[in-house]
């Protein structure tokens, strides 16, 4: 009998759980969907929708591309205490060739990422070997397949694509979010910029209008006013008078003659008056903001220099993708790694991979390693697939790039060669003494 209660109460609470997710997701959808009030655009506030404005594809892509291209490492610290990656634990695979059957670790990084910007969470569900207690598998579950459950703490998963329906403890699935305002469950960045994302789709769709019907001008005809009264028969005649202007606007003719008293009055501002472009730069660049992307990353502003984009991109990992990094990183740690072996291992994503593409910031970066003695030769020529070179494993610093045991030995020889004379010059003064 407590069987059968024990399933009931499964089901009940997935019921529950689902019922409080759909209530709240109603809720905000109905909160945000319709932007401009009464009369105004209707704009869908969804994922696919907002990934139609070219602005947000760029900050995604870019954000979700620069993450993807960042080895994600998994190492362990060796007897010197210094952490160095293992190749041979199933974690490497895993993190780095395919996290599944259906990704590859560049799109499984990439989609997690994409939906931390736009829907607010990713849900990953480590798959184990209950034999022999290795991580098999990392899966990323479908967008809008969990729900979490306030009040029993638990994740409530109905995955029919990845073939997952169970309900899940904290310490089972992987919970990655954006923004965070009730400590569980994340909210996207859609949410956040739904006005402004509103603003652009409405600039666009008006400059498109315009360039559909080649920017002809709208206006009212009318005849001599100081002739009242009239009728019918010459309402009549200005309306076949309008049409036939409006036909030879329409015809792609930009100056057309007008029969008598016959005069037209433009009603519509042109493109530059309503400043329609300048409305959705603006925009552009408030949405920009929104995904802590600096703009001439994604517009390419012609002002633009080396030295801009140089520090745009420092400003970016600094501010934006490395919070999200440690954010990843502090998750995986805390759901895959035990408490026991906590200070032994950790998750590190390779953020020198920014500069893969840059070869002169990857350059100097690389000289200034060096100098410093935080990367001797070889270990450089090995990261670069290069054979290493005698002499290359001695750490280096500044002094004229001289190895640490040669600075040692010189000084050692000059403090030598300092008591020596010194010894001499004691022994001189000795000498004199008794011979006066």
């Amino acid at each position: 009998m407590n069987i059968f209660k024990k399933i009931g109460n499964i089901f009940s609470l997935r019921r529950e759980a689902a019922s409080s997710g759909n209530t709240e997701r109603a809720a905000l959808n109905a909160s945000i969907r319709t932007i401009g009030g009464q009369g105004g655009h209707v704009v869908v506030a969804d994922s696919d929708g907002a990934m139609r404005l070219s602005v947000v594809y760029s900050c995604v892509q870019y954000i979700s591309n620069a993450v993807a291209n960042m080895r994600c490492m998994y190492q362990r610290k060796d007897s010197n205490g210094v952490y160095k990656e293992d190749y041979k634990s199933n974690l490497h695979y895993l993190l780095t060739v395919q996290p599944n059957v259906d990704y590859n670790a560049h799109d499984f990084w990439q989609r997690v990422v994409t939906l931390i910007l736009l829907s607010g969470n990713a849900y990953i569900y480590p798959e184990w070997d209950v034999y022999s207690g290795q991580l098999q598998a990392l899966v990323l579950l479908e967008d809008g397949s969990v729900s979490y459950d306030r009040y029993s703490r638990r994740y409530v998963v109905s995955d029919a694509e990845n073939g997952i329906n169970a309900i899940l403890h904290e310490d089972e699935i992987i919970h990655l979010k954006n923004v965070v305002i009730d400590g569980k469950v994340g909210v996207g960045v859609i949410n956040y910029a739904m006005f402004t994302m509103g603003v652009v789709a409405t600039a666009k769709r008006e400059v498109q209008n315009r360039f559909a019907n080649g920017g002809n001008i709208r206006g009212i005809v009318g005849n001599n006013t100081s002739v009242t009264g009239f009728g019918k028969y010459q309402k009549d005649q200005l309306s076949d008078v309008a049409l036939d202007i409006d036909s030879k606007f329409m015809s792609g003719k930009h100056i057309v003659s007008l029969p008598g008293d016959v005069h037209f009055t433009p009603i519509s501002l042109s493109s530059t008056d309503m400043q329609f472009l300048e409305t959705y730069k603006f925009s552009s660049k408030e949405l920009c903001q929104f995904f802590g992307v600096p703009t001439v990353l994604i517009t390419g502003e012609s002002s633009s220099t080396y030295k801009s984009l140089t520090e745009a991109r420092l400003a970016f990992l600094s501010q934006t993708l490395d919070p999200m990094l440690k954010k990843i990183e502090n998750e995986m740690k805390r759901k895959l790694i035990s408490r026991e072996a906590c200070g032994k291992c950790r998750f590190l994503f390779d953020r020198s991979a920014i500069y893969d593409t840059d070869l002169l910031s990857r350059a100097k970066y690389q000289m200034q390693t060096i100098q410093t003695g935080l990367y001797t030769i070889n270990e450089w020529r090995t990261i670069e697939n290069k054979p290493t070179v005698e002499g290359g494993d001695v750490p280096l610093v500044s002094a004229n790039l001289k190895g640490l045991q040669q600075l040692l030995s010189e000084k050692g020889n000059t403090d030598t060669t300092v008591g020596s004379k010194s010894n001499d010059t004691e022994l001189e003064d000795d000498s004199k003494i008794n011979n006066e």
